[in-house]
């Protein structure tokens, strides 16, 4: 061992803060190790020298305090073992290295544990167990001790007290990143003692996600909600927890996905704000600096249902334009699109309905949690008003093939019904034939749609022919169905969706029901 190894540990041992300062300042290590694995930290502590200890203590790495003696004690262990009663020293420690509250020395025992075995044996030891009890909640929120934490509550213990350094279990448990805790004391606590500060920084439970990058959204809402004095609240430095993220931003992956969701979540009531106040300029502005526009609020509605909503034509007709297909797809928390808001709220808005049907023409089968569409909405409340009325007949003329619009609306909404449960089953396929003159591709044609070829008059047309709906396969038999025109066809189709609803014994509800569930389902 070198000689300064040896002065380290004898100072130490002695308790001689003098010569340790002395040998601080000529640059020495604390972490050196004696023959029985102890530290001059561990030292101070085994002979109980409160000032060296305190000394040390901000002066070793957090490394040093988790080594461990030849009984696998570590620091918290010998202030255990040897009644050290010293609450700022044990904090100090819990908060540069938390992971000498659960290291376990050779009989398994953590420093917790062995306090408790040995409390009677002495005053200082009964008095340091008397300090951590009253530590008991601020300890497992740091250890992340979700189990401890519920039963401290059950008993009554007090869950908002401060330490020395003025913060709570919830500052705590953030600032460890244990975020079950942390979800489960914001549920516990009073927005007073969510919007304490610390006496260090200035820092709230805010201001404290911002400096540690804790990207949980759920838990920043829920505070703001319930203490929203949190967000204006101001540190030492002048800065409120979003100033003090938007310094961070760039630190950790967790500061950048915090920000990322801050700022979505920002955009969402803003531009729930300016949709609602029918603010089109500062709408198009948003959509111009890049900002998303289909992000969904609480229950799940985005900008463009929004605007449907609040009978924001303009807006609604701008967004139903700039929005990517995949977005206009979205549902909200009741699997309702936005076609599903014009049906059911008198939206007949011709234009925004054509925008997004030919973005995305399945959205008008989808149905909703109340198992309607968009199209079976529309035909089953034409009578409600005017506007119902207007909406049933564009839909009608435009979304439907003119054979089925001939048929009773009982009939029009079996069709609908059976083409959201599949018992119909469509495959397009295009079929293009290319070759020389005369070779016979015209015949070819004629011979698939089963059309006479007379070969007298046989001759070279001359021309490209587009056929449109002129197949129709038996999925049972997989042979094709006679009857080529397109009022055949839309016939056949009837009929085996007919067979379909009659073979799993479906029942159509008479149209005064299906209204009557409309408008108890219907909400807004």
């Amino acid at each position: 061992m070198d000689y300064k190894d040896g002065d380290a540990h004898a100072a130490a041992i002695q308790g001689n803060l003098v010569q340790v300062k002395k040998l601080d300042e000529s640059g020495y290590l604390w972490d050196k190790q004696d023959k029985f694995g102890d530290t001059p930290l561990m030292e101070s502590i085994m002979y109980g020298h409160r000032n060296v200890a305190g000394f040390l203590i901000d002066k070793v790495s957090p490394a040093t305090m988790e080594m461990k003696d030849r009984n696998n004690w570590n620091a918290l262990h010998l202030m255990a073992k040897y009644g050290r009663p010293w609450r700022g020293i044990w904090n100090r420690i819990v908060e540069n290295a938390p992971q000498c509250l659960v290291q376990k020395d050779t009989e398994g025992r953590t420093p917790i544990e062995l306090l408790q075995l040995l409390s009677s044996k002495s005053e200082g030891h009964a008095l340091l167990k008397t300090v951590l009890e009253e530590d008991a909640a601020h300890a497992a929120a740091v250890q992340g001790n979700l189990i401890q934490v519920k039963k401290l509550e059950e008993s009554g213990y007090p869950l908002d007290k401060q330490d020395k350094f003025g913060e709570t279990p919830l500052m705590e448990s953030i600032m460890y990143g244990h975020r079950n805790v942390a979800g489960f004391l914001i549920d516990k606590v009073s927005p007073a003692s969510t919007e304490i500060q610390n006496t260090r920084n200035n820092w709230n439970a805010l201001h404290l996600m911002a400096k540690y990058g804790r990207p949980w959204r759920g838990i920043w809402n829920r505070i703001v909600e319930n203490a929203p004095q949190c967000l204006v609240q101001k540190d030492t430095e002048g800065r409120t927890p979003t100033d003090l993220l938007q310094l961070l931003s760039s630190k950790s992956e967790g500061h950048a996905s915090l920000k990322s969701i801050l700022d979505e979540d920002y955009i969402t009531s803003r531009a729930k704000d300016l949709v609602i106040n029918g603010d089109l300029e500062e709408v198009k502005q948003l959509y111009s600096d890049g900002y998303p526009l289909k992000t969904q609020n609480l229950v799940g509605q985005t900008s463009l249902m929004l605007a449907i909503k609040h009978r924001r034509e303009d807006i609604a007709k701008f967004l139903a334009k700039i929005i990517p297909e995949s977005d206009v797809s979205i549902e909200d928390n009741r699997s309702r699109n936005a076609l599903h808001y014009l049906a059911m709220l008198e939206r007949p808005w011709k234009e925004v309905w054509q925008i997004l049907s030919q973005k995305c023409p399945q959205l008008l089968y989808k149905n909703d949690e109340a198992k309607m569409s968009p199209m079976e909405l529309v035909i089953m409340m034409q009578h409600k008003s005017s506007e119902h009325k207007s909406l049933y007949e564009y839909v009608m003329k435009n979304d439907l093939p003119r054979f089925v619009r001939e048929l009773d609306e009982e009939a029009i909404r079996s069709y609908l019904g059976g083409l959201e449960e599949h018992a119909e089953e469509t495959r397009n396929i295009k079929m293009m034939f290319i070759g020389h003159a005369m070779v016979g591709k015209t015949c070819l044609v004629k011979q698939l749609f089963g059309e006479h070829i007379d070969l007298q008059s046989h001759h070279s047309t001359n021309v490209a022919e587009l056929h449109l709906r002129r197949l129709l396969l038996d999925m049972l038999t997989l042979e094709r169905i006679t009857g080529t025109s397109a009022k055949d066809i839309v016939l056949e189709r009837l009929r085996m969706v007919s067979s379909k609803i009659k073979e799993d014994n479906r029942r159509i509800e008479p149209v005064s029901g299906l209204i009557k569930e409309c408008k108890n389902g219907y909400i807004l």
